[in-house]
């Protein structure tokens, strides 16, 4: 996978042996996607794929790419996952004699990282709000979202069909998963939007 190497870890063995002994009959996926610099002097750096099932504290990696540069297509590092998901939410997943029903209920990502998968402008752009459709202002090289009334929420149907253009880099291909809900379903990342912030 340009401009690095990708390993595909899965995500059905991991959770054959999560819920191999479980009462439940319900499986519901959350992923994460981060960038993790190894060496800044040759641009080394990681990412991984994380999963993780909602009410168990256990977390795997489905997937981690190394590069020494991020990967170039959003769709080419995350098809195996897309994949592995979307055939999991239409077929469930049979473990020990039992039939799970697997959805995906949360996408958790740093802005950044967020920006990349779902191929949006990044937080810093004048329309990169995922919330709201909103047009920031620049002041001292940052841009600033100073107008707080009567903002449009955005919505998971404004979202797929685009309709604040600027907002958007291409489709992404989590829009390709059964149920998945690009606004509900992404949080928020208080350490980019708030706390951290490079011009």
């Amino acid at each position: 996978m340009p401009p690095g190497q990708y390993w595909h870890n899965g995500i059905a063995k991991n959770l054959i042996t999560i819920f191999e002994d479980s009462p439940e009959q319900e499986i519901k996926l959350s992923f994460n996607v981060d960038g993790l610099p190894l060496a800044h002097s040759s641009g080394s750096q990681l990412w991984p794929i994380l999963c993780s099932v909602k009410g168990s504290n256990i977390v795997f990696a489905a997937g981690i790419y190394h590069g020494y540069a991020k990967p170039e297509s959003e769709a080419l590092y995350l098809q195996d996952v897309v994949a592995e998901i979307t055939s999991l939410i239409e077929n469930g997943l049979q473990i020990g004699g039992k039939h799970f029903k697997v959805s995906l209920c949360c996408c958790s990502c740093d802005a950044p990282a967020k920006a990349f998968v779902l191929c949006l402008l990044g937080c810093n752009g004048k329309h990169g709000c995922c919330k709201r459709t909103v047009t920031g202002k620049v002041f001292s090289h940052r841009v600033s979202y100073v107008q707080v009334e009567g903002l449009q929420l955005r919505t998971d149907k404004s979202f797929r069909l685009q309709l604040q253009p600027e907002h958007h880099l291409g489709v992404s291909s989590l829009l390709s998963i059964p149920g998945f809900k690009p606004v509900s379903h992404t949080v928020l990342d208080p350490m980019h939007l708030c706390f951290f912030w490079e011009p």
